[in-house]
């Protein structure tokens, strides 16, 4: 049998849909799985804006009553210079799963593709469509890699510590030449001189496990915003987008 956490998430979806067998874990389950079921830890707290509840980073991240062959899909940011709440505990729970046994721990770097909102490429891609203001900081690198080629490590990879990327550092600027490019149109930016305490121009993974470029990533995502995947609507500062269940998801304006 396979378990998912995290399975309405960005990267848990995707891992859903691939595997459309598996049971969802509710958020609050205290034991999951037995000897000989895989369990896909995808669950995670703390790495978006206003997540700073430092007792449910460690409720969500640090696994605890889990059984079977685990795949816990960890951060990147565990070797960042300046460390978070959100970075320690993601690398305590690496920790304990390595005291337990051979499981494998996926350490992705940045990761987009369609379904991704709230941060830096999905705010580019809107700024651009809708004339959106949107701070920006040019300089801090990333190493972007598709959510399809997270999904293939994260089914395929074996037991160890793995680094998930392209190995291809690219920066904010880079980025937002591309997604201007690509759409055609300018951002509409506000030049700022930092955002993120942690951010750094060197945050690349050792060697390429991907398979997508991040044209094609970013390609995808313009080509699934313009299809009117979520029609969006402007009240405010909050931005509005109808779900396809008919649903809302309310964004307010995150600055990446």
């Amino acid at each position: 049998m396979d378990y998912i956490t995290g399975a309405h998430g960005f990267i848990g979806s995707h891992l859903y849909k691939r595997l459309p067998n598996a049971i969802p874990v509710p958020r609050y389950a205290r034991a999951i799985g037995a000897n000989g079921d895989r369990v896909f830890l995808l669950g995670t707290y703390g790495n978006r804006y206003g997540q700073n509840d430092i007792a449910e980073m460690i409720r969500v991240n640090v696994p605890r009553e889990v059984y079977g062959r685990i795949v816990y899909v960890s951060s990147s940011s565990v070797h960042l210079e300046v460390q978070t709440p959100y970075s320690h505990t993601k690398k305590a729970a690496e920790e304990v799963l390595l005291a337990q046994g051979k499981h494998c721990i996926v350490r992705p770097y940045t990761v987009v593709g369609t379904g991704d909102h709230g941060h830096l490429i999905p705010e580019l891609i809107e700024s651009c469509l809708t004339g959106k203001e949107m701070d920006f900081v040019p300089w801090p690198e990333h190493d972007y890699i598709d959510v399809e080629d997270v999904v293939d490590a994260i089914l395929t990879l074996p037991p160890g510590i793995h680094e998930v990327g392209s190995g291809v550092g690219r920066t904010n600027q880079q980025v937002r030449d591309m997604v201007e490019q690509i759409t055609g149109k300018k951002a509409n930016v506000r030049i700022v001189g930092g955002l993120r305490p942690y951010d750094t121009k060197n945050w690349r993974a050792p060697f390429c496990a991907a398979r997508k470029s991040l044209e094609k990533s970013i390609s995808e995502m313009v080509a699934a915003r313009e299809a009117d995947t979520g029609h969006l609507l402007q009240e405010g500062a909050v931005s509005h987008w109808v779900l396809p269940d008919g649903g809302m998801d309310y964004r307010a304006n995150i600055s990446c």
